[in-house]
């Protein structure tokens, strides 16, 4: 496959007791000492004389600290060895890894891409799980990052962000989370960005353009698509809800904040509509890019070359339109402020019209 030149692959200028555990990767552990369990940012040394260490192939790394336990699938360590610190994802016993994938992003070369060094499974205390070996990003994640109204990097990030996401695609590869916190920064200097948590992604298989896949997602980041069309629990996506979730990801960036509802439903009906809040806050720039990636037709909305064309300063056109937001809002009773903005939203409150007006015409003749 040939690799296409990404702009956005080079930076831009401008009181808990520890436990000791020995994970081995060859024979299982003794069994009957309990599951391994250190709650993150736990210093896993010093405080009762223990050390935590797993062995991984022959390889020794001692445990720093655990970075989460509570993703639900995975235990993530801060470790270190050799080769120096890595990052150690423990899966818990009910996850598998797509050794597939794993494949495939252990093999890409790019920098905005986390690397991986190894995998495979290993025992904790009798029990068999997967794990991921990689890179340690020490900037943190976008999750924890102050923009503060800086566009000249909001501009960085969004362009390295998406040649993160189309590099992916050209391997096939369709994320299916992003999110602030799976994209990280490689050091603390803030100039470079990396998308790692694979977890849930998925592979193209052949020329497939379509994929049928399940609906794991984080909801407020979810592209409308995975809510249309559910059969069996599944849906069929493109690489392009990976987009639609990098411009709900750029949106809560500037914002600091997800403007979204926590109610799904909610978030479904505003992002079917084509409608997010807050979104007239942006500057003119920001707001262009959100709305291009958050388009409601897959097939029109904005991928890594439109990304570029608006990063180096084009107007790039933008599809407003939704298959469901097909009328202006309807005003049903202006005296007691009945409003609707869609059919979905008119079609009870003149059942409720008519409703009454036929109690009214009862009482009339009585």
């Amino acid at each position: 496959m040939d690799d296409k030149t990404f702009r956005g692959a080079e930076p831009v200028a401008n009181g808990t007791n520890t436990v000791t555990v020995r994970v081995n990767a060859s024979q299982p552990a003794a069994s009957g000492n309990g599951e391994m369990t250190i709650r993150p940012g736990e210093n896993t040394q010093g405080q009762t004389g223990g050390e935590v260490e797993f062995l991984l192939k022959g390889r020794m790394y001692r445990s720093i600290k655990c970075l989460s336990d509570n993703s639900g699938e995975a235990q993530v360590f801060l470790v270190e060895g050799e080769e120096g610190q890595r990052v150690l994802k423990v899966y818990y016993p009910n996850f598998t890894i797509k050794k597939t994938l794993m494949r495939i992003i252990q093999n890409i070369s790019m920098e905005m891409i986390v690397r991986i060094y190894d995998y495979g499974k290993t025992y904790v205390d009798g029990k068999n799980r997967d794990y991921e070996l990689m890179e340690y990003l020490r900037g943190g994640s976008l999750n924890s990052y102050d923009l503060d109204g800086d566009f000249n990097q909001f501009r960085r990030i969004a362009l390295q962000a998406a040649a993160a996401l189309a590099y992916c695609h050209n391997y096939n590869i369709i994320h299916k989370d992003i999110k602030p916190g799976n994209y990280f920064f490689r050091e603390a200097d803030h100039k470079e960005i990396v998308l790692g948590d694979f977890g849930i992604s998925s592979v193209l298989e052949g020329d497939e353009k379509v994929h049928r896949t399940t609906q794991a997602r984080t909801p407020v980041f979810a592209a409308p698509e995975m809510y249309n069309d559910v059969i069996d629990g599944e849906v069929e996506i493109t690489p392009a809800a990976d987009f639609y979730s990098l411009g709900i990801t750029l949106m809560t960036l500037w914002l600091g904040e997800n403007p979204l509802s926590q109610n799904e439903r909610v978030m479904m009906r505003k992002k079917n509509e084509g409608r997010l809040p807050r979104i007239n806050e942006l500057p003119d720039r920001v707001k262009m890019i959100v709305q291009g990636l958050t388009s409601v037709n897959p097939q029109t909305r904005w991928g890594y070359d439109e990304v570029e064309r608006w990063f180096l300063g084009e107007d790039v056109k933008i599809d407003m339109s939704s298959p469901i937001l097909k009328y202006r809002s309807f005003i049903v009773d202006p005296e007691k402020n009945l409003v609707a903005d869609n059919v979905h939203e008119l079609i009870p409150l003149l059942s409720r019209i008519l409703l009454l007006t036929a109690i009214l015409s009862i009482s009339m003749q009585d």
